[in-house]
């Protein structure tokens, strides 16, 4: 039977210990009804089992009951400080990248429907299609978009930095500029 360590709470005390059961569901609801309130479970390690003896097993406390220590609420300042980082331009990156991977989708959807148009097996004409097929601006921004996805990948790949940044940002700018001359 599985042994299944835990963190709970019971009478504003937080309890550490084991208990077989056939499974987590079975050992949440078994502590549940002993009038626990479990903060983590987990199944235990190797080491854990090894740790605790067969006959100390059960819903039993292995380590002392320590008192739930509540936080002060933090100045306002701290909080700001703390969601800075949600505003990091590695987040900005994320996001641009996910726009940029359904701008590069549809593109490649004009690309299909514009082919598919141009040889006359569509049974219907899409008029917008067909005038973004014709028109050069469409493979330079597709390029364009297709290079940030590249270059992005190959920054987080290389684990970031300004200067690496700088470089792969030439290097784009260089090919897109090469791309464009010969478009």
């Amino acid at each position: 039977m599985p042994l299944f360590m835990y963190t709970a709470l019971r009478g504003g005390r937080e309890h550490h210990g084991s208990l077989d059961a056939l499974s987590l569901q079975e050992a949440r609801e078994a502590l549940k009804q002993a009038g626990y309130d479990v903060q983590e479970i987990h199944e235990a390690t190797a080491g854990e089992r090894k740790a605790i003896p067969p006959w100390e097993r059960g819903v039993v406390e292995h380590q002392e009951e320590k008192p739930i220590q509540r936080e002060v609420s933090k100045p306002v300042e701290s909080m700001v400080l703390e969601n800075v980082s949600a505003y990091s331009p590695n987040a900005f990156i994320s996001v641009l990248r996910i726009y940029a991977g359904w701008l590069l989708a549809w593109y490649a959807l004009v690309f299909i429907l514009g082919t598919y148009q141009l040889t006359k097996r569509l049974p219907i004409e899409f008029p917008y299609v067909d005038s973004l097929v014709q028109s050069p601006l469409l493979p330079r921004f597709a390029f364009g978009v297709f290079l940030f996805l590249l270059l992005s990948s190959l920054h987080q790949a290389w684990y970031g930095g300004i200067i690496k940044g700088t470089l792969l940002t030439a290097v784009g700018v260089g090919l897109l500029w090469g791309f464009h001359l010969h478009v």
